[in-house]
């Protein structure tokens, strides 16, 4: 077998905090494939966990710290997603739960109610009802 050269997986490692591959997409057997990551890893100070179920192999460094920068392109990413919390119609700001169910804007004290149909039924249970009831 030829010699495999790790430090394509080490600069992984050093740069994302970890690897996910396929078993038949190792270039060794797991065993050895895993030894020879966590010498190559050792000897530019990275500790390496591993992990193989099925067919999936993993590796990791649990000191890797997300840079500040990765971190903010993430929750800029996320920001697009719908939220669950509306924004106040007149100012955009994010509302807050309110007493008595539904929100508040923090901003300028705009509040919007639950629907009737979303409102916990009052038998006390405090499921939401269907319609009301």
């Amino acid at each position: 077998m030829s010699e495999i050269d790790f430090e394509t997986y080490v600069a992984r490692l050093r740069s994302t905090g970890g690897i996910a591959l396929l078993q038949q997409e190792l270039p060794a057997p797991v065993a050895e494939f895993r030894r020879g990551l966590r010498r190559a890893a050792r000897a530019e100070g990275i500790r390496v966990l591993t992990s193989h179920q099925g067919d999936s192999f993993i590796a990791w460094d649990p000191a890797f710290q997300v840079p500040a920068e990765t971190l903010r392109a993430a929750m800029d990413a996320l920001s697009f997603l719908p939220s669950t919390v509306p924004t106040c119609p007149d100012d955009l700001v994010v509302m807050r739960d309110a007493p008595g169910g539904g929100w508040v804007c923090p901003e300028c004290g705009r509040r919007v109610d639950l629907p009737p149909s979303t409102r916990p039924k009052p038998d006390d249970t405090g499921i939401p009802g269907i319609n009301g009831g």
